[in-house]
């Protein structure tokens, strides 16, 4: 047998010995003589997206609706404002918790969690720190880099669980690399979850449609994401949600005229994000046009049921996209971030959206052209991956090793 070969195997059994999980994991641990499931999320939170915690609160919402006696916290950067917000207790770290690997791995052994969910977060030495307290992971990769950031040598050993949080046709195949690390690891393939968000709450739909004069059907949503991303245009820094704005202005001055002429009841919804921190629409802008909505931000529940009955939308590339696609909506997506026009270009290649550049008056115009959403028996469809999640998370905290 030859040097080469024979390290490779020797490297091989090493790994195999050293990530295998330590799990004896039931429905409820006892800590303290106090019998209870503790689960821990670390969303990667910055002053940009919301994606990621969106996401993980969805899931800890579902979790906390579906067994009694279970504890949630979350590790959320002190700099975004949903920390306050958030419905359940929140351990700080002054910036995001990938920069912090002593705080988080403080934050582990106070909690002592039974799982540990890092959404697009999570650094080799924390998620070793997990498996060598035989504690649960699980990594959330929602692009290719992600996922393959996850399958990483040094975070693939100490990881139970890769969900990839994408539609099927957008996922690329594993490379015969990746799928050799995860053979001699004796590692899960990476799960196609698909994206997870909440359910439409129907008593919220009504009260917010209530609230804001709306009828299903007859509003559009524009939305730019969490509302933290920035980017050059004509010469100057903007906030990308104000070019949003701008946007949904044009657009409520082109529909104007069709509301004269029809019975329709078209409105502009215009939602921030609760990172922007603008001035917002101007009241001139408001004035030009009462059929314009301005609304700061929304919680996760409500976001997402006001966008189940909305007319069309546009869009940034995050998570928002492929809910408004599981809808049904026709949406104009527009990629606010490097990492979302590979999840564009695949909606796109299959039909599900319409994409425009991120300029007012081309998204603007892109919309008023929108057709109807039309999809034939073989199209592709985009399913809520939250309940797949949740039986995964639930086999492997049942798992005993």
């Amino acid at each position: 047998m030859n040097i080469s070969l024979r390290l490779i195997i020797l490297l091989r059994n090493a790994c195999l010995r050293t990530g295998k999980p330590k799990l004896h994991l039931k429905n409820t641990l006892r800590y303290n003589n106090v019998m209870s499931l503790k689960i821990l999320f670390v969303p990667v939170s910055s002053v940009k997206g919301i994606g990621e915690y969106m996401r993980s609160l969805a899931l800890a919402n579902a979790l906390a609706d579906k067994i009694e006696d279970i504890e949630i916290r979350f590790v959320l950067s002190n700099e975004v404002a949903y920390a306050k917000d958030c419905p359940f207790p929140v351990y700080k770290t002054p910036t995001s918790p990938t920069k912090h690997n002593s705080l988080v791995i403080g934050y582990i052994d106070k909690f002592k969690p039974n799982a540990v969910i890092f959404d697009a977060s999570g650094r080799a030495k924390q998620l070793q720190h997990c498996k060598n307290n035989g504690i649960a992971t699980v990594f959330i990769g929602q692009h290719t880099k992600k996922i393959y950031k996850g399958l990483r040598w040094q975070r693939l050993r100490f990881t139970d669980r890769i969900w990839v949080v994408q539609p099927k046709f957008a996922i690329e195949p594993l490379s015969f690399w990746a799928k050799t690390k995860i053979s001699w690891l004796g590692k899960h393939s990476p799960v196609p979850i698909g994206p997870i968000f909440s359910p439409p709450n129907q008593e919220r739909l009504s009260s917010l449609q209530q609230q804001y004069a709306l009828e299903p059907g007859q509003y559009v949503i524009v939305n730019a994401g969490g509302g933290g991303h920035h980017r050059e245009f004509e010469g100057q820094r903007v906030n990308t949600a104000d070019l949003f704005a701008k946007a949904a202005v044009l657009l409520a001055e082109a529909t104007a005229q069709q509301r004269e002429q029809s019975s329709s009841k078209l409105k502009i919804v215009m939602i921030y994000g609760p990172n922007y921190t603008g001035a917002g629409l101007s009241d001139t802008d408001k004035i030009k046009d009462n059929h314009i909505i301005s609304i700061p931000t929304l919680a996760t529940e409500d976001f997402n049921s006001l966008l189940s009955e909305a007319h069309s939308a546009i869009l940034g590339g995050g998570s928002a996209l492929l809910q408004a696609i599981s809808y049904g909506l026709s949406v104009v997506a527009v990629a606010i971030s490097k990492d979302q026009q590979e999840r564009i270009s695949a909606c796109v290649a299959q039909g599900l959206v319409t994409q425009s550049p991120p300029e007012p008056e081309k998204m603007a115009a892109a919309q008023l052209t929108l057709e109807k959403t039309k999809r034939d028996g073989d199209a592709k469809t985009v399913e809520n991956g939250l309940y797949a999640a949740l039986d995964d998370l639930d086999s492997l905290l049942n798992a005993v090793t």
